[in-house]
């Protein structure tokens, strides 16, 4: 089988990456023995620290711009984060607000209907009276009525009114529910 161009390539890649990391490493320890020795001799020698020196802080100087970088990063993402939570709150409140005001006004609509179920019975229940009333007087100028029949009437008047009188307590009830509903 064939070596493959890209085969070929990789691996005189990756021997030139390592040979230039051979290369560093015995240049550094040669450095640092050619500084301890011959210090202050030769202005090449201090040319090459000096690069050295120069090639370090820049490598530093970049990382502390990628560490900031990543800070800034990580911050900006617990912002946004904590913005979120923040618009999820506004948003709970919010529906926590819409479903308030439409359970108040569902309990508005119940209250007015209440009110007129209870005024319509009040109506209903003085109409039906009125209507006794007139047979019962009717029947009374042509002498129909027993006297059992005059008892009857009287008893039947009265817990009509008395019911009548409750009906309208039940509307004060509803109203007084309805504008504390409004309220």
């Amino acid at each position: 089988m064939k070596p493959t161009k890209a085969i070929l390539w990789g691996l005189l890649l990756f021997s030139t990456v390592t040979f230039a990391q051979d290369l560093t490493s015995i240049k550094a320890t040669d450095s640092l023995k050619v500084d301890s020795v011959y210090v202050g001799f030769g202005s090449s020698n201090q040319k090459n620290n000096q690069k050295e020196i120069d090639r370090e802080m820049a490598y530093e100087k970049q990382q502390r711009k990628a560490e900031k970088a990543k800070e800034k990063a990580e911050n900006e993402a617990k912002d946004r984060e904590r913005d979120m939570k923040k618009q999820e709150r506004k948003l709970e409140k919010q529906e926590k607000e819409l479903k308030k005001m439409a359970n108040k006004q569902e309990v508005i609509a119940d209250a007015e209907q209440e009110v007129s179920k209870a005024k319509e019975k009040v109506q209903e229940a003085q109409e039906d009276l009125v209507k006794k009333t007139e047979k019962y007087e009717k029947n009374l100028k042509k002498g129909k009525l027993s006297p059992n029949d005059i008892a009857d009437f009287e008893k039947d008047k009265s817990k009509r009114l008395e019911k009548i009188e409750d009906l309208k307590k039940k509307i004060e009830k509803a109203e007084k529910k309805l504008s504390k509903a409004k309220n």
